[in-house]
């Protein structure tokens, strides 16, 4: 298994079981959602990170953000498992 966000994938799985309280097939789809986002939209939330510093920027809603980033490359196979 990959690693989850912070440590082991099991680690990552069982912080959502016990901090929100998600049954363990819900936190592993979340855990691999929230791979996938780190994979894909790492350098999307890090660029608007150092934007916003800078130059205080307001997210317009056609913005990419790694939300819609998330939601683009990640989407597809968490809704069917979520």
């Amino acid at each position: 298994k990959k690693a989850g966000i912070s440590g082991s994938f099991d680690a990552a799985v069982q912080c959502h079981m016990d901090t929100i309280g998600f049954d363990e097939k819900c936190s592993i789809c979340w855990v691999k959602d929230e791979i996938c986002a780190r994979k894909n939209c790492v350098f999307i939330y890090l660029q608007a990170v150092i934007i916003n510093h800078v130059f205080k920027f307001a997210v317009s809603p056609n913005a990419i953000t790694s939300a819609t980033c998330e939601e683009a490359m990640c989407e597809m196979e968490f809704v069917p498992c979520s």
